[in-house]
């Protein structure tokens, strides 16, 4: 397995629909699992979404929670499964409410390098 973290910086006031970090893997294979961990604590729930770069979804919108690492079970149980083999992505984060405290979080990636056709 390969692994590529993102940092992902939300700042004062971030609103619905945000496009907060294009990224572009390192590595070719299928992604399959994701985790993140959050610094600071926003005061309202946040949704990621992840797009390929024709805005197509990858990934459903789904509570910041979501992500954080889960306890019990193997390794790979402890993190967020998903299956693509895009290139480049865009994650999207959303709220509901302006968030008014900046706070960062970084998501990991796990790749498999076994599976080669990246589009």
């Amino acid at each position: 397995m390969h692994y590529q973290t993102e940092q992902v910086e939300i700042g004062s006031s971030a609103r619905v629909n945000s496009n907060n970090g294009r990224v572009k893997f390192d590595f070719e294979g299928q992604v399959v699992a994701a985790v993140a961990w959050v610094t600071g604590d926003p005061e309202h729930p946040v949704y990621v979404k992840i797009e390929n770069s024709s805005g197509g979804t990858i990934v459903e919108e789904t509570n910041l929670q979501d992500w954080l690492p889960r306890s019990g079970g193997d390794y790979m149980s402890s993190k967020k499964p998903m299956s693509f083999n895009t290139k480049d992505i865009m994650i999207k984060l959303s709220s509901n409410e302006p968030i008014s405290t900046p706070y960062k979080f970084e998501i990991m990636f796990v790749i498999d390098p076994t599976y080669s056709k990246i589009d």
